[in-house]
Parts: structure tokens; C-alpha cells; sequence
């Protein structure tokens, strides 16, 4: 979502902003557009949740940091030559990371229960097969000893 309203003359085309701004506003488009692609892959190509929902954690609190940390080094939410934007009444920024933040805290919640659960599914698993293996060979072990006469009945 950052790249989509981030790609414009309020941001990364702004001709107000120094080439170095400018660089460090694309180099933090491309981290993020990479991290998003890592994380969609995780997800989606090997069933991992975890990693991705708290990269995604990390990506939020980086903008919590940012934003509380912007009066020490001179840093605004808002470009004053930008334009700002409300959602009910809200800055659309702290309105969407605060909903951002929320999701992800709650799905870092269910990713560590599915972990457990994943876990303890696959140590089952291996018990029962563990256990139905050692069953398998022990009724064939009896049946063998039944049929060559060593017990009767």
C-alpha cells in the first residue's frame, strides 16, 4: 500500500525533496515491495505463516518508531507540500497503521496457535506411527511364532 501512495509528486517525485531524500524513499519502496514478495511466497509456496506476519509486525512498529521519534530528528507525518488526507476524521496514515498493527497482532496470535498446533500434530504423528509401526511388528513377530508351533490355539 506504501508503494501505491508513495509513487507521486507528494513523495517520491516531489521536486522539493533532495535527490538523497528522493534515493532513500525509493530504497525504502523496493526493501518493502521485497519483503511483501518474501513474505507472499512464505505464505503461499510453503505454508509458513509465522515469519511473514511478523515481518510484517516489524514493517508496522518501524513506522510507530518513526512516528514517535520525528520530533528528535525533524521528521513529520505529513509533508507540509503534501497533501493530507483523513479517514473518519484521522490522519489516513496513523488511521491505517493503527488497523495494520491491530490485524497483524492478532494474526501473530493465530500463527503462534497454528505453530503449536502444527507442532504438536506433527510429534503425534510420529508417536502413532512410531507406535503403529511397533504393532505391525509385533503382531507379525506373534502370528510368525503361532504358526511354527510354539503356541497353541
Amino acid at each position: 500500500m506504501p508503494a501505491f501512495a508513495d509513487l507521486n509528486e507528494t513523495h517520491l517525485f516531489n521536486p522539493l525533496w533532495s535527490a538523497h531524500a528522493r534515493f532513500h524513499g525509493a530504497w525504502f519502496l523496493a526493501f518493502a515491495a521485497g519483503v511483501a514478495l518474501i513474505s507472499l511466497y512464505l505464505m503461499w509456496w510453503r505454508n509458513e505463516v509465522f515469519a511473514p506476519v511478523l515481518l510484517g509486525l516489524v514493517f508496522a512498529i518501524g513506522f510507530w518508531i518513526a512516528t514517535v521519534f520525528g520530533p528528535a530528528y525533524g521528521g513529520a507525518l505529513v509533508d507540509p507540500n503534501g497533501h493530507t488526507h483523513t479517514i473518519a476524521g484521522i490522519e489516513a496514515n496513523m488511521f491505517l497503521f493503527s488497523v495494520f498493527t491491530m490485524l497483524l497482532i492478532a494474526a501473530l496470535g493465530l500463527a503462534a496457535r497454528i505453530g503449536r498446533a502444527k507442532s504438536l500434530n506433527e510429534r503425534t504423528s510420529r508417536y502413532l506411527a512410531r507406535h503403529e509401526q511397533s504393532a505391525r511388528t509385533g503382531c507379525a513377530a506373534a502370528a510368525l511364532y503361532r504358526t511354527n508351533g510354539n503356541v497353541s490355539g
